[in-house]
């Protein structure tokens, strides 16, 4: 802001107030991985398959992915933020690998979510299978619907849903995908989906939303992994049941988008689902 006040020989108090009536928040910038040739090929062919699903099959999907969440925010504000309206006009700040942290894996449907699992240290496929995946597909049992939207049913049929997951290596060892073999009715096994579908999954978009609210508002950073911990826990829980329905009815027109740009990577995408759901 001090920048931009001496640019325009205003202070920057006078762009806080600008700024301010304008409505724009400050929303940091969603990392994204660097795409090669191979994977926008990949991708492409992907997304042509299942682009004219119907939203009735995107419902069947469970999609999980883990973040990294550190005490410090793990980036500078002022370098990856961004004046904007809304979370969906962000650009993405693209980055090699992710930093180390508080772990935590989570899986998501347009109806609500898992319980999260918190990781210490590293994790290889027969962690994966004995400490994150119950948690993730034991879902399948719950029945009711419920106000807490991690404990109401996820699925319309609890013996016809998908299990999503991405490229890590813990994910792609054969004793995790045995275990998804012989415990859920479907799932992309590590042949079918392509890496670097960040800005496809919906849960990208579920994680920036609760970087954003864990970590900004104008309260202070915190100073423990107890704290950060229950933060993310309390977010997570308190996620409004609307923002899921419309990240997964939104994944089809992203499909689209990413076949409209030939692999390539998807930014500042706008479109919204029209349905009744979503609009209503």
């Amino acid at each position: 802001l001090r920048k931009a006040g001496l640019q325009l020989n205003i202070s920057y108090k006078t762009v806080q107030h600008i700024l301010h009536d304008a409505e724009l928040k400050w929303k940091v910038r969603p990392r994204a991985t660097k795409l090669t040739d191979y994977h926008k090929k990949a991708r492409l062919n992907f997304c042509k398959t299942y682009k004219d699903q119907d939203l009735l099959w995107w419902n069947k999907l469970l999609i999980t992915d883990s973040q990294v969440f550190l005490l410090g925010g793990g980036r500078n504000p002022k370098h990856h933020g961004r004046w904007v309206y809304d979370s969906e006009e962000l650009d993405s700040w693209e980055v090699g690998k992710h930093s180390k942290g508080l772990h935590v894996y989570g899986g998501m449907t347009s109806k609500g979510l898992t319980q999260l699992v918190f990781i210490n240290g590293n994790i290889d496929g027969e962690r994966y299978v004995n400490e994150v995946l119950p948690t993730l597909t034991d879902v399948q049992e719950r029945i009711e619907e419920t106000d807490d939207i991690t404990t109401t049913v996820l699925f319309d049929d609890n013996e016809d849903w998908i299990f999503e997951q991405d490229h890590a290596k813990c994910h792609d060892a054969d004793v995790a995908q045995e275990y998804l073999i012989e415990n859920v009715p479907n799932f992309f096994d590590k042949h079918e989906t392509p890496a670097k579908m960040d800005d496809l999954w919906c849960i990208e978009r579920i994680w920036a939303v609760i970087t954003n609210k864990v970590y900004g508002e104008g309260q202070d950073q915190p100073k423990s992994l107890l704290e950060l911990k229950r933060r993310i826990m309390k977010t997570w829980k308190s996620l409004d049941s609307k923002i899921l329905r419309k990240t997964v009815h939104q994944m089809p027109l992203r499909m689209k988008e990413i076949v409209n740009e030939k692999g390539g990577r998807v930014t500042r995408f706008k479109q919204h689902c029209t349905c009744r759901l979503c609009v209503g």
